[in-house]
C-alpha cells in the first residue's frame, strides 16, 4: 500500500461544508456511542471545491452535527477527488407504508402523478425534472412531476414530500423490491436524480437536500482508525494534530495494521 493512496488530514470544522440537512435521531445516536467510546471510528469523507479550501461532506454529516455539539474544534476527513468517475451518486429510496395516504399528500402539495410509461418516462426520471416516481408490489410506476422549477426549489418540494408523510424509512433500491414481495409495505418511493454538479451547488446555498438522500459510492473508504475525541477537542494547532497523525499511520503501515481489500466485503460492525 503506497503512502499516497490515501489522503487523510484533520481539519477544522469550520472548513466543512453540507449539501444535506440533519436527522436529529440519527445524530443523537452517534453521540451518545461517540461518548461511550471516546473516540471518532470512521473519518469523514469529502471532496475539495472551489479553490481547494472548502470539503465538501459526501458521507458524515452526522458525524458533523455529533462533533461540534461535542465540543470539538476538528476531525479527521479521507479526502477524495469528486471528479474520480469511480466515485458515484445515487440517491436512496424510501418505504411508503400507506400508498393511497401518500398519493393524497403528494397531490396536496400541487404534484400531479401518472402512471409511468417504459422509455419517455424514465426519459424524463432520468433528465432530473421528476420529483421521483413509485414503485409497487406489481412493479407498476407511477411518476410524480411538478412545474419546471430550479435546483433549490425542487429540493424544498422534496423536503415537503417527506415531511408531509412523517419522514419515510430509507433502503437502497436494489433492496426496495424485497420488502414490497414481502407484503412489509405498499410502495417504495425512488428519489429523483442528483448529480454532482447538483450537490456541489447545493454546498453554496442555503438549501439542503433531506437527510439522507444522496448516497456515493466511494471506492478505497477508509473504516476503523480510531482518533480519540480529546484530541479532536483540543487547542492543539490543527498541524501538531497532522504530525501526530502522520507519525501514527507511518507506525501501523510499518506494523503491517494497514489492509487494503481491492474487492467488496461484508462488514459486521458489532
Amino acid at each position: 500500500m503506497e503512502d499516497n493512496s490515501l489522503d487523510l488530514r484533520i481539519v477544522s470544522l469550520d472548513t466543512l461544508v453540507l449539501h444535506e440537512r440533519e436527522e436529529i435521531d440519527r445524530r443523537e445516536i452517534l453521540i451518545e456511542r461517540i461518548t461511550d467510546e471516546g473516540i471518532l471510528r470512521n473519518p469523514i469523507v469529502a471532496a475539495a471545491i472551489g479553490d481547494g479550501d472548502r470539503l465538501l461532506i459526501l458521507d458524515g454529516v452526522h458525524r458533523y452535527f455529533a462533533l461540534k455539539h461535542l465540543g470539538c474544534k476538528d476531525t479527521l476527513v479521507q479526502v477524495v477527488d469528486y471528479h474520480d468517475e469511480s466515485i458515484q451518486l445515487y440517491t436512496w429510496c424510501r418505504l411508503i407504508p400507506d400508498l393511497p395516504n401518500f398519493f393524497t399528500k403528494i397531490k396536496a402539495l400541487g404534484l400531479r402523478t401518472r402512471r409511468m410509461r417504459e422509455e419517455d418516462d424514465v426519459a424524463t426520471f432520468k433528465s432530473g425534472t421528476a420529483y421521483g416516481y413509485v414503485r409497487e408490489a406489481n412493479r407498476s410506476s407511477t411518476l410524480i412531476e411538478g412545474d419546471n422549477l430550479s435546483l433549490d426549489e425542487k429540493t424544498e418540494k422534496l423536503q415537503q414530500i417527506l415531511n408531509s408523510n412523517g419522514g419515510l424509512p430509507r433502503v437502497r433500491y436494489e433492496d426496495m423490491d424485497r420488502y414490497l414481495k414481502s407484503g412489509e409495505v405498499e410502495g417504495g418511493f425512488v428519489v429523483g436524480i442528483y448529480t454532482k454538479d447538483d450537490v456541489v451547488k447545493l454546498a453554496g446555498s442555503k438549501t439542503k437536500l433531506p437527510a439522507g438522500t444522496t448516497r456515493h459510492i466511494i471506492p478505497g473508504r477508509v473504516l476503523n482508525i480510531d482518533v480519540s475525541i480529546d484530541l479532536l477537542k483540543a487547542d492543539t494547532s490543527v498541524e501538531k494534530k497532522n504530525e501526530l497523525l502522520a507519525k501514527r499511520i507511518k507506525r501501523l503501515a510499518t506494523e503491517g495494521r494497514i489492509r487494503y481489500y481491492p474487492e467488496s466485503v461484508w462488514l459486521f460492525d458489532e
